[in-house]
């Protein structure tokens, strides 16, 4: 059996145990009483701000988004036309200087070309004196010719009454003989002189292919002395010199290049697929980055008979006439153009971004007649299911669904559901009218 003690320590421990619970009892009850109710409020509902669009029915324009990289319509590699060394070169030829038409750049040592002149002049004046010599010899002969020929038509005569008497014993027989001899001398005379008259044609003739062959030569060398002076063949700028002073150069070896850059022609790829809706004049617009300010407005000035199958586009040109000092469109800069293709008459247009799939949201009054201000009022969302005629990338054709007027939701769709009350921030009119619209298509996307 346990002896007292021990007895009373668990008696002293029930003891504690029983006034620490009856502390702790009264403590609770302490805090319970200061405890407040939370306050309670009513819960709060949000409504989605969003912007809308005002639909409307008219023409609409599609305007295609092509890519280009401007070319001159004139850039020139300059070659030496004869060979020899530079003696001279402009201080105006070097890169991106400006030389107008017909300026001298370049002098190659013409020595030897001025020498040809004078040798060739030689030659030609050598060839006309002789053709001079061999005409006035003509000449004379000409005077003997018509001389003999008188002379033998007389002795030919005197033969003919002599042989005519022969028979009467007038004329003898010695006579006769002589008068024969006579004529054949005569004609043998008449016969040098016509041979001769030949040689003298002829020799004429090659004088004057001499004299033709000499002015030729003389040509050639005047041509080549002038090719010595390399000039600017048009009005243009320099884009890279080639040569340097003193250096020698062959025919056909290249010494400058430049480029016209006044007029500039930027040939546009549009898709495959718009091919047939893009005429000749049609208007365009060029810029020169993504966003960036129109740099020209014009027309199209060619349109391509053909698709290229590769890249499944085909190519309309523009031709832009620039300031020869500050080109709005310089040669080899690539550029965005809109064009205008097909002209949709008389229908609604919505944008791409109201379209949640193949429904969109109209902002509607909540009573009939309602006016709130249009900025900040309180409205309906309807969901709609439009018709789409035709679907583009930024835009869809609208042919039933929607009426002129409807305020389509463009902006928090996903804030938007059917019947939720949404705040309407702003509201714009939707109109198109030339390029007002840009369908920007992917080049070589052959979907409609």
């Amino acid at each position: 059996m346990p002896d007292s003690s021990t007895k009373w320590r668990v008696l002293i421990s029930i003891v504690l145990v029983a006034v620490i619970l009856a502390i702790g009892a009264g403590a609770f009850k302490e805090l319970a009483a200061l405890r407040q109710e939370p306050t309670r409020n009513e819960a709060t509902v949000l409504r989605a701000s969003v912007d809308c669009v005002q639909l409307a029915r008219g023409p609409f324009r599609e305007v295609l988004i092509g890519y280009a990289k401007a070319r001159a319509l004139r850039a020139s590699d300059v070659a030496a036309e004869v060979g020899g060394r530079i003696v001279w070169i402009a201080p105006e030829l070097e890169a991106g200087a400006d030389v107008s038409e017909g300026a001298e750049l370049i002098r190659i040592d013409d020595r030897d070309h001025a020498a040809e002149i004078a040798r060739t002049t030689a030659a030609m004046a050598q060839a006309a004196a002789t053709s001079k010599q061999h005409a006035t010899e003509r000449e004379g002969l000409a005077a003997r010719l018509v001389l003999s020929k008188e002379e033998l038509s007389i002795a030919e005569e005197d033969l003919a009454r002599a042989e005519e008497l022969s028979g009467d014993d007038t004329v003898s027989r010695q006579e006769r003989d002589a008068r024969r001899r006579t004529r054949n001398t005569l004609k043998r005379a008449v016969l040098i002189l016509e041979s001769r008259e030949r040689e003298l044609a002829a020799l004429l003739e090659a004088d004057s292919a001499a004299e033709l062959t000499a002015t030729a030569a003389r040509d050639r060398a005047q041509l080549d002395l002038d090719r010595c002076v390399i000039r600017a063949p048009y009005a243009a700028r320099i884009k890279t010199r080639m040569a340097d002073l003193g250096g020698r150069v062959a025919p056909g070896s290249p010494v400058f290049s430049l480029v016209d850059v006044s007029r500039v022609e930027v040939p546009v790829e549009l898709p495959a697929s718009r091919f047939g809706e893009v005429m000749v004049g049609a208007g365009s617009e060029i810029r020169l980055r993504e966003g960036g300010a129109v740099h020209w407005m014009g027309d199209v000035t060619r349109v391509s008979p053909e698709v290229d199958p590769d890249n499944r586009t085909f190519e309309v040109f523009l031709e832009v006439t620039n300031d020869p000092i500050k080109p709005v469109v310089p040669p080899g800069a690539f550029a965005i153009a809109s064009v205008q293709g097909f002209l949709h008459e008389d229908v609604i247009a919505v944008p791409r971004v109201a379209f949640v799939g193949e429904l969109v949201y109209v902002a509607a009054r909540e009573h009939e007649g309602a006016t709130e201000p249009d900025r900040g009022r309180e409205a309906i969302a309807t969901r709609r299911r439009p018709i789409i005629a035709r679907l583009l990338p930024d835009y869809a054709l609208i042919s039933g669904g929607l009426e002129p007027g409807d305020e389509v939701i463009v902006t928090n769709l996903e804030q938007v559901g059917d019947q939720s009350r949404i705040v309407v921030n702003s509201t714009r009119p939707l109109s198109f009218s030339g390029h007002d619209v840009a369908d920007e298509l992917e080049i070589g996307d052959g979907s409609r």
